[in-house]
């Protein structure tokens, strides 16, 4: 279990801002360490979880004009994996003193502007899984889930409709872009 301490102690500091690590992130992580990580699958978009902030992969959102208000934004997610595609799962703290566990997931694809996706990590997952794989990738996701004592309750199409009513991260950058 130091491995396992190790690590998540590294990503609270390298990747939370020094906040601690999300339930379900730890559960992931020992799975990540340990080999048993079911998301590294491409049936949930080949999850990587990051042990550092991926300062090369947000720079490629640092460029002209746009700069700034991408950069305020940014401020306020903490990025904690990367998906096949190179695109970057964060959790998204819009408002003071929200903590990690109730921050919604966001997803930052270059040349996009960001999507809030999910309300939670769990419910990412069972969200991608079925959009990837069906019915038989959120099963064992829930399975996983259970099994490490996390609830995941939302169908698929639950979180995509709570995602819709969660506060939007591509109107909180253009509102940076105006205020900039």
């Amino acid at each position: 279990m130091g491995v396992v301490l190790s690590v998540l102690t590294g990503v609270s500091q390298n990747c939370l801002g020094g906040r601690r690590v999300p339930e379900v992130l730890r559960a992931l992580w020992k799975a990540q360490v340990t080999g048993r990580s079911f998301i590294r699958d491409p049936a949930y978009g080949a999850i990587e979880l990051l042990a550092e902030r991926p300062e090369e992969a947000l720079d490629r959102f640092l460029f002209g004009k746009d700069a700034a208000a991408w950069e305020r934004l940014l401020a306020e997610i903490d990025v904690f994996a990367q998906q096949e595609d190179d695109s970057l799962l964060g959790l998204w703290r819009h408002h003071e003193g929200l903590a990690l566990d109730d921050s919604p997931v966001v997803l930052l694809v270059e040349n996009e502007a960001p999507r809030t996706v999910a309300p939670s990590i769990a419910d990412y997952i069972v969200w991608r899984g079925h959009a990837a794989a069906g019915e038989e990738a959120v099963s064992l996701a829930r399975i996983w889930f259970d099994r490490n004592g996390l609830e995941q309750e939302l169908s698929p199409e639950e979180v995509a409709q709570a995602a819709a009513s969660l506060p939007s991260v591509e109107e909180r950058l253009e509102r940076y872009f105006l205020d900039d």
